[in-house]
């Protein structure tokens, strides 16, 4: 993408990465305000307002998954957000479009990502920072937050 097609689509050509990239990087307080709000969301499915409402998840999955997969899924159907997944095939990335552009494109139309691929975590860290959107990740071959 040229810097000029960037500055018509109002796209940066990068931001600060955000997202969950490693349980290494929350400090305590963080890290146990997500589990007593993952424990309150689990006692009682009903009882919170939505919060993923009006957001629109993206699931990049190029390697399989059952439990990952369904579980980020559930979840953000659950939290109010609608789900766009995508598999091994469904990007241009075998075609020739760079990461850093998949990044982009995401960034224009989905809220945030969780992304389990054959690549290194940093590739995730990629697709934020070009996106601007927070990525979790959900990889099996390098640390794994959900799954700790």
């Amino acid at each position: 993408m040229t810097e000029e097609s960037r500055s018509l689509l109002g796209t940066p050509e990068s931001v600060p990465e955000e997202g969950i990239f490693s349980l290494s990087e929350l400090d305590g307080k963080d890290l146990d305000a997500l589990v007593r709000r993952s424990c309150d969301f689990f006692a009682d499915r009903s009882d919170h307002d939505r919060p993923l409402r009006d957001t629109i998840a993206g699931i990049l999955f190029t390697k399989t998954s059952t439990r990952t997969r369904t579980a980020f899924t559930t979840a953000a159907l659950r939290l109010g957000g609608q789900v766009i997944s995508y598999g091994p095939h469904d990007l241009q990335l075998e075609t020739g479009e760079s990461l850093e552009d998949t990044g982009r494109v995401f960034g224009r139309m989905l809220d945030m990502l969780v992304a389990r691929t054959a690549g290194p975590v940093e590739q995730l860290r990629t697709l934020s920072r070009y996106g601007g959107i927070p990525v979790v990740n959900a990889m099996g071959q390098e640390e794994h937050p959900t799954q700790g």
